[in-house]
């Protein structure tokens, strides 16, 4: 069992917070009885009597004896030359020795003082049940973030402050640099601004290091102190075309940084002409480094006016016929024609950017534009086009493209294109990526019924696998991926419409660990009541890992999870799994729960095992 769980642990690894089966987290305690003293055992005639023991003869060290050999010369090893790390003194061993069961056995309330003890452990500490201890800290770390313990800053702050061992083995200070960025990551999902130089030293320090871990720690700065994020960025993107040897360490240098540069300042625009000077309407290629393309749109997005009108005339309706249109297309597009006003209508039309064109509809909700009608036209002639015109049996067929054209045609008071989306989305058959396009836009445009829609959209996610037909690689967020799913609990929070609370039983994956995160931000009142009406279609790791997360909310579930228990119509599954929750909460009744009961008979177990943890 538990080399499965070291296997699932490596799949979801890119994830913040990968949950383990329940089977895995919760252990009996064991507890050593010291032993009875002689005199209590002997308590009848034939009780056996220990012994005094015989003290083993003491051995002498034979003598040594030197024999003459020739030297020959040391085999050549692929060890580095440089000098060996010099012995550290003798450390007396810290050992922490406490409860087996932690936050993901007992639940987040009670298991939040084992996740802070971890976080602050000195220096050297081994963990009981925990032979791995860095990475122990580390996920400990991840978990603060994403479960809202802001208690756990002043641990992380002494976690970044804390100087690297000096006389220690380069695999030691990986880990300690692992555990830094962590602890930057957790900062970040806490949202304390104060710690943004804090991560700035960070990023400066593992610059020396290579980029690797670096760019898995940038993420944390913007989301901290944009402008301080920008700052950074311009001052590194300097430093890059001063010493071109610094794009030979990084070559996606600019992929990395430009997206923190937000702001328009000269300052700005000028360093970035000076980066792209070089490039012609024949070539983009830049001496000091990539991404030229990237560059040339971070232009624009910050308001060079000459560039973009000179692009725009290269990109608009006219054949492409300059190598830079060609190799730059789709960088520039989204940022010369970003969906803002109507004169970009006709590029719309004609490049069929439907996403720009959805854009301008959400921003003239309500809005009397005679360009509406000009491109209600054009949508309706284009819905005999193959790509949108919903034949599922051609191989040009689109269907998200098709899931954005009815999208515009219903913003635009199409009543036909508002029944196809609405069978559409609700459909369960449909395991694409295209209904949930479709109720993304209709959550975007705020068509009638769409939060309802979505919603109807979550529930069939709890039992069907989404079948991807995207290219596209799914954004992230600090440490969790984004996908359709998570786009819309994302928007339905945005809405304060508390049903997103269904994302915790998502069959997949990503989208729980997404929504456990915003539970512990947002806390809603009718959690419980939404994820215990919809349990019973869930699947079993849904239910394990929600009604998990529904632990941090408290007292709030007490009431719900007795109902699922005492309801003998719910899946065995949800009925032990609202019981362990109550055990979470050491309710009274876990003892007399389910007694008698084969089926009940594992999560019972670790009902009686939560219920008796010392934490």
């Amino acid at each position: 069992m538990r080399a499965r769980w070291l296997v699932a642990a490596w799949l979801a690894s890119s994830s913040a917070l990968a949950l383990p089966p329940r089977y895995a987290v919760c252990h009996e305690e064991r507890r050593a009885e010291p032993p009875p003293r002689a005199a209590a055992r002997a308590r009848d005639a034939d009780d056996w009597v220990p012994l005094a023991r015989r003290r083993a003869p003491r051995l002498e060290l034979a003598r040594l004896e030197v024999f003459d050999v020739p030297r020959v010369d040391p085999m050549p090893s692929r060890r580095s030359p440089g000098p060996r790390p010099a012995p550290r003194p003798d450390e007396p061993p810290v050992v922490a020795l406490e409860s087996r069961n932690t936050f993901y056995c007992i639940g987040v309330p009670r298991g939040t003082p084992g996740i802070l003890r971890t976080i602050g452990a000195a220096p050297g500490t081994r963990f009981y049940g925990h032979p791995h201890t860095e990475s122990w800290r580390q996920e400990n770390m991840r978990a603060a973030g994403d479960l809202n313990v802001q208690k756990a800053i002043p641990l992380l702050y002494r976690e970044l402050d804390r100087p690297l061992p000096k006389e220690a083995e380069p695999w030691e200070h990986g880990e300690a640099r692992r555990s830094k960025h962590a602890a930057a990551m957790a900062l970040a999902d806490l949202g304390d601004r104060a710690a943004a130089p804090r991560v700035l030293a960070l990023l400066r320090a593992l610059e020396r290091d290579g980029f690797n871990l670096w760019r898995d720690t940038l993420d944390a700065l913007p989301r901290l102190d944009p402008a301080l994020a920008q700052k950074y960025a311009l001052e590194l993107v300097e430093r890059g075309l001063a010493k071109p040897e610094l794009h030979q360490q990084n070559p996606t240098l600019y992929r990395d940084l430009l997206p923190l540069v937000t702001t328009g300042t000269p300052d700005a625009l000028a360093l970035l002409r000076r980066a792209s000077s070089t490039i012609t309407k024949d070539s983009v290629a830049l001496p000091h480094g990539s991404d030229g393309c990237r560059v040339l749109a971070a232009r624009v997005r910050l308001g060079d006016l000459d560039l973009a009108r000179e692009l725009r005339g290269e990109l608009s309706t006219a054949s492409i016929v300059t190598q830079r249109g060609v190799e730059c297309y789709s960088e520039l597009m989204p940022v010369l024609y970003p969906g803002k006003d109507a004169s970009e209508l006709v590029v719309w039309m004609h490049r069929h950017r439907y996403e720009e064109l959805l854009e301008w509809l959400v921003a003239t909700r309500g809005v009397q534009d005679p360009a509406k009608a000009r491109l209600r036209a054009w949508l309706e002639k284009r819905s005999k086009d193959p790509d949108v015109a919903g034949d599922r049996t051609r191989n040009d067929y689109l269907p998200e493209k098709r899931a954005m054209h009815l999208s515009a045609l219903a913003a635009l008071g199409d009543a036909t294109a508002k029944k196809l989306l609405d069978v559409w989305v609700a459909d369960p058959k449909d395991d694409g990526t295209a209904p949930w396009v479709a109720a993304h836009y209709l959550l975007k445009l705020d068509l009638p019924g769409a939060a309802d829609l979505a919603a109807k959209r979550l529930r069939i996610a709890r039992s069907q696998h989404m079948s991807r037909y995207s290219r596209d690689a799914w954004p992230r967020f600090g440490h969790h991926v984004v996908t359709e799913h998570g786009r819309i609990v994302r928007a339905l929070a945005a809405r304060g419409d508390e049903r997103w609370v269904l994302g915790l039983l998502d069959r997949e994956g990503f989208t729980r660990e997404l929504s456990i995160h915003l539970l512990s931000k947002q806390r809603p009142a009718a959690a419980c009541q939404l994820v215990g009406e919809a349990a019973r279609g869930a699947t079993d790791d849904a239910v394990d890992d929600a009604f998990w997360a529904l632990s941090m909310l408290g007292e709030g579930c007490r009431e719900t999870m007795r109902k699922l228990v005492a309801d003998a119509s719910q899946p065995d599954h949800v009925r032990g799994m609202a019981n362990e929750h109550l055990a979470m909460l050491r309710d009274g009744s876990v003892r007399e729960n389910l007694i008698g009961e084969r089926r009940f008979y594992a999560s019972l177990g670790r009902a009686k095992i939560i219920f008796r943890a010392p934490e």
